[in-house]
């Protein structure tokens, strides 16, 4: 997810309206909250993984073998320069 800074807050703010976050205030530092995913939040997201499977397998059907390939290849690339 990506998401602008001022935005973060009014996301977590409906997310915790919804019961799917926590917020804890960090003992350490007050300019600090902690999230956490609560059951619900983790019930969700179950929820969602077979439908968000499902468009990820239907948008890459169209591409020939050789160019998905080439996608992962690229994709690869990509998740390396950021770990």
């Amino acid at each position: 997810m990506i998401e602008q800074t001022p935005g973060t807050t009014r996301l977590v703010d409906r997310l915790e309206r919804k019961g799917l976050v926590t917020r804890t205030p960090c003992p350490t530092d007050r300019r600090r909250v902690l999230c956490r995913i609560t059951d619900n939040g983790l019930d969700l997201l179950t929820e969602l993984d077979e439908p968000v499977n499902q468009c990820d397998a239907q948008t890459v059907s169209t591409l020939a073998s050789e160019d998905l390939a080439s996608l992962i290849s690229l994709l690869e690339t990509v998740r390396a320069v950021d770990s």
